[in-house]
């Protein structure tokens, strides 16, 4: 009778644990490459090029720069190198902003965490319904620029451009393949 217990109760664990999993499913568009798996509140909300949009923008707004960490004083990389994490979405209205992390070796870069305490821009407003940018955000605020040319009028920028051109090969996996969806080829605009 013990062991009949025991059994029922691994059972029960067994599927509770199973449903933990289901809940936080995640859904792949495109190819099978998880590059383009997507959260699933990003997939009950319809929201996957939003989502896509939002790791573009945020990539070619910081792409270039340079991540010092405090823990490690040799590491030298830019931010174009380095993974997006999720963090999380808020919908208001009309108004939709999505946010990411940057990962040093899965864990979130926080402005503390740099040497120039360098604030990020890792997140993105938009107006849901036009699907129009609206601003840019980071941890203290959002951000908006117009007028000439720049990287939130043009995620192409010249900088941005050289950039992909001359570390293609070091870029992350992902930032390429955004890149390729946006009309890069190995580091070259396609016109």
């Amino acid at each position: 009778m013990k062991h009949i217990v025991w059994i029922a109760i691994a059972i029960v664990s067994l599927n509770c644990n199973n449903d933990k999993k289901e809940s936080g499913k995640v859904t792949t568009t495109l190819n099978s490459d998880n590059c383009f798996v997507y959260p699933s509140v990003v997939d009950s909300l319809g929201v996957h090029d939003l989502y896509d949009s939002t790791r573009w923008y945020v990539y070619t707004w910081e792409c270039d720069g340079t991540y010092l960490p405090k823990s490690d004083t040799t590491k030298s990389i830019t931010f174009g190198e380095l993974p997006l994490q999720f963090k999380d979405l808020s919908l208001k209205n009309d108004t939709l902003m999505l946010n990411f992390f940057y990962l040093d070796e899965q864990t979130p870069i926080l402005t503390s965490m740099t040497r120039d305490n360098k604030e990020l821009v890792t997140g993105v407003v938009f107006n849901i319904k036009t699907k129009k940018k609206i601003s840019m955000s980071f941890g203290g605020g959002t951000i908006t620029i117009s007028g000439g040319d720049n990287r939130f009028q043009n995620t192409l920028h010249p900088e941005v451009a050289l950039y992909l051109e001359h570390h293609w090969a070091a870029l992350n996996n992902c930032f390429k393949k955004l890149a390729e969806k946006n009309g890069v080829t190995s580091g070259k605009i396609d016109y």
